[in-house]
């Protein structure tokens, strides 16, 4: 077996897995745990935290693989590129995605919980956030309660 294939296989199972395990976190699947998922003082400590840092941990996860299982297919039909560049160029972009994902992840985190604190529950928190407007029963105390006559 060449090593291109075996190159081909293993980048390819690395970024169908990382689509794999991303996919629930984007979208919002996976509660609040200490095994799975961006786990940091900020997103145990808030449910609403958790789930949108996580969903933006998953999009970015699920963007990596897919670049991954890109250039595992893509990269052995240029030609000229030898086994051990093809090696170079998909062990790159997996190294520098995850130790990406490892340093930036977390303080997008921090600030998505310092933004929630500073908002208090009304609002929205951050990143990620799929509502960033208050909920009809959320409404200020200094907004009029309206009552339709008729």
């Amino acid at each position: 077996m060449s090593p291109v294939l075996v190159g081909q296989v293993l980048f390819g199972v690395v970024g169908a897995l990382m689509v794999a395990l991303g996919l629930p976190l984007w979208r919002r699947r996976v509660r609040p745990n200490h095994l799975y998922g961006l786990r940091s003082p900020e997103t145990l400590g808030d449910e609403v935290v958790w789930y949108q840092a996580n969903a933006v941990s998953g999009l970015i996860q699920v963007g990596a693989g897919v670049i991954l299982l890109g250039l595992a297919l893509a990269l052995p039909r240029v030609s000229g590129l030898s086994a051990e560049w093809y090696v170079m160029i998909c062990l790159g972009w997996l190294l520098t995605s995850v130790v990406g994902m490892c340093l930036v992840l977390p303080s997008i985190a921090r600030r998505m919980a310092r933004r929630r604190s500073s908002l208090g529950d009304l609002g929205g928190s951050g990143l990620g956030d799929r509502s960033p407007l208050p909920r009809p029963d959320q409404r200020s105390c200094s907004e009029p309660d309206v009552q339709s006559v008729g």
